[in-house]
């Protein structure tokens, strides 16, 4: 097989697609078959996405609960959102919620705005403010621009915290 420049750039843009460096989706499914909770991710996300291979949310779901099982938070994170939107898999919330929480609580700033928004809504979990405004701050704090507008939403509208607009 004769590799070109074209070859490369290919290989190359499908890494940077798939955000995670210099894993190739190669290298992904010879990790995956070893049991490696980040190439399961990108295994899982190539699927998810249809990048580099027909989309197959089933396999997605297999190979994020993999990784999640690890402790991977960007899996935690990608299986939540599955079991949210009802991808490969019936839709639950409270099962979202829970995967959610998992990785919020290993800090991940998209977990933490999502497991808010949950909490904001009363879905899949009792509703609280309180609660959705706490993880929203700490998301905004990472400097994620969705949740640092709903910290001021909150503040505007005394949702979880007192009426404040200067904030």
């Amino acid at each position: 097989m004769k590799i070109t420049n074209f070859s490369i750039v290919c290989l190359f843009t499908l890494s940077l697609s798939l955000g995670h460096g210099d894993l190739s989706l190669d290298q992904a499914k010879t990790g995956a078959e070893k049991g490696d909770a980040e190439a399961e991710f990108v295994l899982g996300k190539a699927y998810y996405t249809g990048k580099g291979m027909p989309r197959d949310y089933a396999k997605a779901l297999d190979l994020y609960q993999k990784s999640a099982n690890q402790g991977n938070a960007k899996a935690q994170n990608n299986l939540a959102t599955m079991y949210r939107k009802g991808q490969g898999t019936k839709k639950d919330p409270a099962m979202a919620a829970q995967w959610y929480r998992k990785a919020a609580e290993q800090g991940a700033n998209l977990a933490e705005y999502n497991l808010a928004t949950m909490l904001a809504a009363g879905e899949g979990v009792p509703q609280d403010d309180h609660e959705a405004f706490t993880w929203f701050q700490k998301a905004a704090s990472q400097n994620f621009a969705p949740a640092q507008a709903k910290v001021g939403e909150a503040y505007l509208k005394k949702k979880g915290v007192p009426a404040d607009p200067k904030q």
